[in-house]
């Protein structure tokens, strides 16, 4: 009864005015508070050991730097008004405190005792306060908290005396820093009051829920931005809906869940088996964009996470929404194609481009050389994958065609003869299907489209590239037009091997020396051929080559038959 007094006193004095109670003078029966008595006593007489200092742990875990850590963070609190056996009256009583750390502090005890028991362990003095003792004090009835609850927040009772925008009004006494400057609030909600003059997010929490993943969600985790509450709760627009529904009434029981926004999001290149939806019973997500169901990676741990699972380990955070790789993605390099995303030891560079709804791959100004290559050359080595050997797919002998002048046959090669090239590193198609499940982002080898492979299809050949021997056939620079592909000369190499070739010299790969083919003159040695071939061949029997190193140029492989 008596505090329930003393909270329909708190509310009608709340309700009256901002004016303040007359002082008792020299009363004996003066209450000692925490803001002017107990407050500075705890300070002088026990922070040295309970408070955390040069970022330190008070001992014991009893923190006396405020009040309300004071009065206790645990269940129940080590402070309970009103209660004489409570653990901070407990551990201070010097009938049990003999030979211990809190010996002789009889004096403490006995004004601890007063303020806690008859004084209702209050934060200021009721004599000139409009507030009663349990203001700030969340277990009592007259709690500042409780008060608004049963005047289903009215807000304007706080405004009377603290002002419009709670900075300190006629009071003089500002709620902003409590109320302001919330941890684990996005700042859009971290006010205490909005632009409309409703109430904000920070006018009622200073953090975020500690329920199930709210911070890791609110805050910011190890691999996303911070979601903003609408994106689970769309009808939580404002502090106000927050609150109270539609017909005004305080709003009870479980928030409402309906994922929008990002989480509702289907890729262009993503699938969705359904709409995004929670399971309360069950305390999981599905079909959630910004958990990976959109992809359905067979790699991935989980795309349907339990809210109250245990934190996931530190190790390989990614391997939760989709794999590392992804299903068929090839290397783990992530950095070699979302390098604005990611850095070389799979670090996030950037929160805010991740889990944006967009695969953030290379630009219009990227150099192929970001990804394959290097700054002297873009074809590899490294692969997409980092590979250097030749040994590797990615890498085998990209520098031998590409590169001149190559065992003196040719000139460079063009990436174009094997390759689809594109405008620019964001041409559509140049990524292939990328991460999509089964999938491998490899480079088309002799694509049918225009403007590729126009040497390599020369005189009616039909290059055939076999990704599981790791051969090409039929292409018309390894002898594969016509006549060669008719030549019977024994040992010859028509179909090199991409990662251990032959020897490529004259004679021994393409075409024999000479070639043996219907209409073709025999018993010629190398130095001979030059009566047909003179713009080709030296009368040493070597290619002619012209123009600057680097780009030198030949009339021999050029897809036209020179027979002078």
């Amino acid at each position: 009864m008596k505090h329930s007094l003393a909270a329909a006193g708190a509310l009608a004095v709340l309700i009256i005015g901002c004016t303040k109670a007359r002082p008792l003078v020299d009363d004996p029966r003066a209450c000692p508070n925490w803001e002017h008595d107990i407050g500075p006593l705890f300070r002088e007489k026990c922070g040295s050991c309970h408070s955390p200092g040069d970022g330190g742990q008070a001992q014991g875990s009893y923190d006396i730097t405020t009040y309300n850590l004071a009065l206790g963070t645990g269940t129940p609190p080590d402070v309970i008004a009103g209660d004489a056996n409570c653990t901070l009256l407990s551990v201070l009583n010097p009938a049990t405190a003999t030979g211990g750390p809190h010996e002789g502090m009889s004096d403490v005890y006995a004004e601890t005792k007063k303020w806690v028991v008859d004084c209702r362990a209050g934060y200021l003095d009721e004599a000139t306060s409009v507030h009663t003792a349990g203001i700030l004090d969340p277990a009592q009835p007259d709690y500042h908290g409780t008060i608004l609850l049963n005047s289903n927040f009215n807000f304007g009772l706080c405004q009377k005396c603290h002002g419009q925008d709670f900075a300190g009004g006629a009071a003089g006494v500002s709620c902003l820093p409590c109320h302001q400057g919330s941890v684990g609030l996005p700042a859009a909600d971290n006010v205490m009051m909005n632009p409309d003059g409703t109430p904000g997010c920070a006018a009622c929490h200073a953090a975020t829920p500690a329920s199930g993943k709210h911070g890791i969600h609110v805050d910011g985790g190890l691999l996303a931005k911070q979601f903003a509450c609408s994106t689970c709760h769309p009808d939580r627009q404002s502090a106000q809906d927050h609150a109270f529904a539609s017909d005004g009434s305080l709003r009870t029981g479980p928030a409402q869940v309906s994922l929008t926004g990002l989480a509702a999001l289907t890729p262009a290149d993503g699938t969705r088996a359904g709409p995004p939806a929670w399971d309360a019973n069950l305390q999981t997500c599905s079909n959630v964009y910004c958990h990976g169901a959109t992809y359905a990676d067979s790699a991935a741990v989980t795309n349907s996470p339990n809210w109250e699972a245990a934190a996931r380990p530190t190790a390989q955070p990614c391997t939760f929404c989709h794999g590392l790789p992804p299903n068929g993605a090839g290397g783990t390099r992530c950095s070699t194609c979302h390098y604005s995303v990611v850095d070389a030891q799979a670090n996030l560079v950037s929160t805010s481009l991740h889990l944006d709804g967009t695969v953030e791959f290379a630009d219009v100004n990227t150099p192929c050389s970001t990804c394959h290559g290097s700054v002297n050359s873009p074809a590899p080595p490294p692969d997409l994958e980092g590979n250097t050997d030749s040994s590797a797919v990615g890498v085998g002998q990209h520098q031998r065609h590409v590169v001149a002048p190559v065992l003196n046959i040719r000139g460079p090669i063009q990436c174009s003869e094997c390759h689809q090239v594109p405008a620019d590193a964001s041409t559509p198609g140049h990524y292939g299907t990328g991460h999509a499940p089964g999938s491998v982002a490899a480079a088309a080898v002799f694509p049918n489209v225009a403007g590729s492979g126009t040497l390599a299809r020369a005189q009616g050949a039909s290059p055939v590239w076999n990704s599981s021997s790791m051969t090409c056939t039929g292409a018309y620079c390894h002898g594969g037009g016509e006549p060669l592909n008719t030549d019977t000369t024994p040992g010859i190499e028509q179909t090199p091997n991409w990662v251990s070739p032959g020897s490529g010299a004259c004679g021994a790969t393409c075409h024999g020396t000479p070639p043996q083919f219907l209409g073709h003159p025999t018993g010629i040695a190398r130095t001979g051929c030059v009566a047909c071939h003179a713009k080709t061949v030296d009368a040493n029997g070597n290619i002619i080559f012209t123009g600057p190193a680097g780009a030198q140029t030949t009339t021999h492989m050029n897809g036209v038959f020179d027979d002078d």
